[in-house]
C-alpha cells in the first residue's frame, strides 16, 4: 500500500544554518559544519522557514523507512553542530 504524500519536517534551532541543493543538506553552526548527501531518487530535501522538509509522494514502506532514517541523520547532525559530539574512553 502507498502512502499518496509523506512528509517529515526538522527544525533548524537558532545559532544554526542549513542549505540545502540536489537532496545535499549542509549544517553550519558553533561545532562546524557537516554536509551529507542521499541517493533517494524519489526523495525530496527542501529547506523552508528554518526547517528541512523531506518528502516523498507515493511513498511504499521502504521510502517510509528511508525518510525516517534521513530525518534522524538530520536531527544528530544539527545536534553534532550546535551542541558538539564527546565521546570518553572507558579503560
Amino acid at each position: 500500500m502507498r502512502i499518496a504524500e509523506l512528509k517529515q519536517t526538522v527544525v533548524v534551532p537558532e545559532g544554526v544554518t542549513a542549505h540545502v541543493a540536489h537532496n545535499t543538506v549542509t549544517v553550519k553552526g558553533k561545532h562546524g559544519e557537516v554536509s551529507r548527501s542521499w541517493k533517494e531518487p524519489k526523495m525530496n530535501v527542501v529547506l523552508t522557514n528554518n526547517s528541512i522538509i523531506i518528502s516523498a509522494k507515493n511513498a511504499t514502506k521502504k521510502q517510509k523507512r528511508a525518510i525516517n532514517t534521513m530525518k534522524s541523520q538530520v536531527k544528530n547532525i544539527i545536534a553534532g553542530v550546535k551542541d558538539g559530539n564527546e565521546y570518553k574512553l572507558k579503560i
